[in-house]
């Protein structure tokens, strides 16, 4: 009971707190209903991702749907919802299409130009490079589009490089409207993983940032938190048994006695279970799991899952446990170090090899990127008549 109504307590003051915050903006009376109500607005939106017919938009709009946004709007259901850009709130929430373009869309914020987005004048060499970077992604996947299912290019590496444009190019493109349209600049999705010299450095600080840092904050930080105050709650449970009044039986009121030792259990097994910082970061890995098999479930349209996506994540936290440990050397007391290109290479191999035979396999079994090629091939070239078309008029 005391957990509880401390829980509730330290809930209401970010409510209101944030509800202060955001008065008077589009965010305010969303953040002054109930907590129930606030949920019920989460649930339509993983499910919207399985509704187009088009496997390649479902492709696009899974992760953004069934992932980002609903982890945004249990932020915002629980009032822990805080801008990027502290600085920068008030010109954020005063425009109401770059509030939904900043909440609904797959970016993390870094920098707001209030001045270039007022003026309609947005930094030009920031601009010209995401402009430079963006048709340069979708060069690229053109051409692997169009040369997929051919003997150039081995289909493993072609889905490996497809899955990273899939999910890099909606962000580069939202980036690049942000950033022409009101001035902000964002955090990249990727910080090229095909550098990465070990499995903690690929998935911790190079693979969809995004999901990392929408995970740190819905799962990481709310256990830290609820160990804190767990922690707070047992001390003060057990200052309070003892300080309860005696008889020749034992305490004056059982009931306060069985609530007390309930509140201490509780509180106890809380912080025993996710106080180390090691199983706040396995229960971020399963929450992770569970979402990337929601989001072949959707890709899929309800197929039956293989669970072969939940088994490469546990193989590749094993690994990165065992790489870990290898690198530490603990027991012969000093560092193993190893040139950077062996790393890279070996970190590499090791991702092609695992994903090729348990990651895709789910998508290449429903024929996904089948679908997204024969849906790409006539709207490309409805493109090419139309430019043919107006070509030849004008000679």
């Amino acid at each position: 009971m005391v957990l509880y109504q401390t829980r509730k307590a330290a809930a209401s003051r970010r409510r209101q707190s944030y509800a202060g915050r955001c008065e008077n903006r589009h965010c305010g009376e969303v953040a002054k209903l109930e907590i129930v109500k606030r949920l019920l607005m989460v649930t339509p939106f993983p499910l919207l991702a399985a509704l187009p017919s088009l496997a390649i938009l479902r492709s696009t709009l899974s992760m953004p749907l069934c992932w980002f946004l609903p982890c945004k709007l249990l932020l915002l259901s629980f009032a822990d919802l805080v801008l990027d850009s502290p600085s920068a709130t008030d010109w954020v929430l005063s425009a109401f299409p770059c509030f939904l373009m900043t909440f609904q869309s797959p970016v993390k914020i870094r920098e707001i130009d209030a001045s270039a987005a007022l003026h309609d004048v947005p930094s030009l060499g920031r601009l010209h490079n995401l402009l430079t970077t963006f048709i340069l992604r979708l060069t690229t996947l053109v051409f692997l589009l169009t040369f997929y299912g051919t003997s150039l290019l081995p289909s493993d590496l072609l889905h490996c490089v497809l899955l990273y444009l899939c999910i890099d190019f909606p962000h580069s493109l939202v980036s690049l409207i942000m950033l022409a349209s009101h001035g902000i600049s964002t955090y990249p999705a990727f910080d090229r993983p095909w550098l990465s010299h070990s499995l903690t450095n690929f998935w911790g600080q190079r693979w969809n940032l995004m999901a990392n840092a929408v995970l740190r904050r819905t799962v990481y930080n709310r256990l830290r938190f609820n160990v804190e105050i767990s922690l707070t709650v047992h001390s003060s449970c057990i200052t309070r048994e003892r300080d309860l009044p005696k008889t020749e039986n034992g305490y004056e009121s059982l009931s306060e006695t069985a609530i007390a030792s309930i509140n201490i259990a509780s509180c106890a097994l809380n912080a025993t279970l996710f106080g180390s910082s090691s199983r706040r970061s396995k229960c971020n890995s399963f929450v992770s799991r569970l979402m990337y098999e929601l989001i072949y479930f959707c890709i899929t349209q309800g197929e039956t899952p293989t669970w072969k996506v939940t088994l490469f994540f546990l193989i590749q936290g094993m690994a990165s446990s065992v790489e870990i440990i290898i690198r530490r050397r603990k027991s012969f007391g000093t560092p193993l170090s190893m040139p950077r290109a062996l790393c890279v290479s070996i970190t590499m191999v090791f991702m092609y090899t695992t994903a090729s035979c348990l990651f895709f396999s789910p998508l290449v079994r429903a024929n996904i990127f089948t679908k997204c090629c024969e849906e790409y091939k006539p709207f490309m070239s409805y493109l090419f008549g139309i430019a043919t078309q107006k070509a030849y008029q004008e000679i």
